[in-house]
């Protein structure tokens, strides 16, 4: 008997923030004041057109790294995800928590799979690969690399 599978996909956002020193507390009670509020947006999305904006949207401390926070969130797509970010709250979470952070927070989007896999991490703009070595040697075929492949064929018969 056949078993349908399905292959539909979804969309992951991650944010990695962290607390400078002092501001541990801080930094944790926004982020779940964000979590809770972000839930309620996609309950009310939910009831509003019968599909949650969020089909997951969670955070926690790292537990290696004190001070450290992973948020987790999963979009049908990346449409979705990209409501959610726009929402209101979302831009007041990230102005508000942004001078409590010893860094920039570190964002990046992964496709789940439908066989629970997820992709490399995507990059949706800017230049592509890690640069470096695959740059310079043009191992990536792209890039600074482009300039050390040959582009054009020379025909020796023209040359005398």
């Amino acid at each position: 008997m056949a078993i349908k599978v399905s292959n539909q996909s979804s969309v992951a956002f991650t944010a990695m923030l962290k607390a400078s020193s002092g501001s541990r507390l801080a930094v944790m009670e926004k982020l779940q004041k964000y979590v809770d509020d972000m839930q309620d947006v996609a309950l009310e999305s939910s009831s509003a057109s019968n599909n949650s904006l969020a089909l997951i949207f969670a955070a926690q401390e790292d537990s290696h790294e004190e001070g450290t926070f992973h948020l987790w969130q999963r979009y049908r797509n990346a449409q979705d995800m990209l409501k959610a970010q726009e929402h209101v709250t979302s831009k007041i979470f990230y102005e508000e928590i942004r001078p409590s952070l010893s860094q920039p927070v570190a964002l990046a989007t992964y496709d789940c799979r439908a066989d629970g896999s997820i992709s490399p991490c995507c990059v949706p703009f800017g230049p592509k690969g890690e640069g470096g070595m695959d740059d310079a040697t043009g191992a990536a075929k792209m890039a600074a690399g482009a300039a050390a492949k040959q582009t054009m064929k020379v025909d020796d018969g023209l040359l005398r």
